[in-house]
């Protein structure tokens, strides 16, 4: 009788300890998924940002590019008429 209180006592203790280890094990995956969380965010802040500078710098070109084209169609324009071909 006393030999399995003994065991049930062994066999508690043995599952206490093993829950104890998985709050450990869930607390440190916890803590690892919230620093990976961290560094994607600000990954994803990089990248936004870098998105948002390309966009101005595709705008400005674009107004670059459109502001050459006008000058040019002008030139076409007003060749004719400066030559007096027109």
């Amino acid at each position: 009788m006393e030999a399995d209180k003994s065991h049930s006592l062994d066999e508690l203790e043995a599952q206490r300890q093993y829950a104890n280890d998985l709050e450990n094990q869930i607390e440190a995956l916890t803590q690892k998924l919230q620093s990976v969380d961290a560094h994607y965010k600000q990954k994803v802040n990089i990248i936004l940002a870098a998105l948002f500078n390309c966009k101005g710098t595709i705008i400005i070109f674009i107004h670059k590019v459109s502001k050459y084209y006008n000058s040019m169609m002008e030139l076409t324009f007003a060749a004719p008429i400066l030559l007096g071909s027109g």
